[in-house]
């Protein structure tokens, strides 16, 4: 008995046209035009919002934004961490 259409999975599949992907370049390095050091020593001060080279003391960028956790959220994250491991502490010598 043979069927009129081969079977789905015996069926030669055809490719799509693989499109191309988009992406950040993770291949670009910051190089301070007046040292041209390979391995540059780049600071980053937040204070002022400068990015700095370590080397020569060139401004590379300006009003850079410190992306890191204020102390204060930290020292409140601690104190309620341990806030609560003395309560439970406490709730467990009642018992």
């Amino acid at each position: 008995m043979a069927y009129a259409k081969p079977f789905p999975l015996a069926a030669p599949q055809q490719k799509a046209a693989a499109q191309p992907v988009f992406g950040p370049d993770l291949a670009v390095r910051l190089i301070c035009p007046e040292c041209r050091d390979p391995n540059p020593n780049i600071v980053e001060e937040f204070g002022s919002g400068d990015l700095v080279c370590g080397n020569c003391g060139l401004v590379l960028g300006d009003r850079i934004v410190d992306t890191r956790s204020e102390w204060r959220v930290r020292l409140l994250l601690v104190y309620s961490a341990m806030r609560t491991f003395f309560h439970e502490l406490l709730d467990f010598r009642k018992r």
